[in-house]
């Protein structure tokens, strides 16, 4: 029973990381470990690119405040499971991951933003 408590906390819902960054959004530091691609196609405003191909060797590059809360991101929450021991070795903060993903994020009606290259259109410069 313990067990299942322990890997309950370790999860965050979208709805409520969406509330815990609005209220105190320097509590939170967000790692996206999804691909390039994916990442380009629309993320969490505010979050770090960390790509999972590579990460146990990088999780080093995570530089968090003592008091911030690591919170792991991919598209169904699979890849951040599996990339969180890797970054626990390797920071000593708190470090839980985005239950369901991105696709639970968008499902819930969450916002991201997207970045654009030189290559794309971009509406507001046009």
């Amino acid at each position: 029973m313990l067990w299942l408590l322990a890997c309950a906390t370790d999860r965050i819902p979208p709805r409520a990381l969406a509330e815990a960054v609005a209220e105190t959004p320097d509590h939170y530091m967000l790692v996206d470990v999804r691909s390039d691609g994916e990442w380009n196609g629309g993320h969490i405003a505010g979050a770090q690119h960390l790509a999972r191909p590579g990460i146990k060797e990088r999780a080093g590059e995570i530089v968090a405040r003592p008091d911030q809360t690591v919170v792991l991101v991919c598209l169904s929450g699979h890849r951040s499971r599996w990339a969180m021991e890797s970054v626990r070795a390797a920071v000593p903060n708190e470090v839980i991951d985005l239950r369901g993903g991105m696709l639970a994020w968008w499902t819930a009606g969450l916002p991201t933003i997207r970045e654009t290259t030189d290559t794309e259109p971009n509406p507001s410069k046009e």
